[in-house]
């Protein structure tokens, strides 16, 4: 039988169940923002906004670099990387793109061509694609490392540097990137 001192106690029961969504929702947005902590990211190479040395460029042997990361978090599953840089006229140039890292690899040795896969850089190569800086003065690249909670799935097996920032955006625990410049000399 109700008695009516149950119905305050109703009442609230019935206010927090319609409350459940709402405190769910903004708690997984707390827990992302909490989640997305920096990674570091280093080379042994060259020093973060340092120079880029002439070895990793279309000027010398063309090889990828040597990257390093460290702080990734608890629930990594993989890693992914990509190499790009905005040029004055601020088309976004992606150089080297790298997915499905496993989560057991802190890096990628100089000339990495086996660990993870090989996405396709602007020229529709899967393989790292050695800077040829046009025009005069200093250019910055940067390599971003991040660290993701599960397998990116994708539309197809071509992936590009949009596609793969496209399909791990809410998979993305971490992230952390290194910067550096390069100067083309006169040929």
């Amino acid at each position: 039988m109700f008695k009516p001192r149950h119905f305050g106690i109703l009442v609230l029961i019935l206010i927090t169940i319609s409350l459940l969504p709402v405190i769910a929702q903004n708690s997984k947005a707390n827990y992302q923002q909490i989640s997305k902590v920096p990674l570091k990211v280093t080379s042994p190479a060259f020093e973060n906004n340092g120079i880029y040395p002439i070895e990793f460029t279309g000027d010398g042997a063309g090889i990828s670099p040597p990257v390093a990361w460290s702080g990734a978090p608890s629930g990594t599953k993989y890693f992914a990387l990509s190499l790009w840089h905005i040029p004055p006229q601020g088309d976004l140039k992606s150089y080297w793109v790298v997915y499905n890292i496993p989560s057991n690899v802190n890096g990628l040795p100089k000339d990495s061509k086996s660990i993870g896969l090989l996405g396709l850089n602007d020229k529709k190569r899967n393989e790292y694609e050695p800077m040829k800086s046009k025009g005069p003065g200093v250019k910055d690249y940067h390599i971003t490392v991040y660290a993701l909670s599960e397998e990116p799935k994708f539309e197809s097996k071509m992936v590009n540097r949009a596609e793969l920032l496209n399909a791990i955006k809410d998979i993305t625990l971490a992230e952390g990137t290194i910067s550096y410049k390069y100067e083309r000399k006169k040929q």
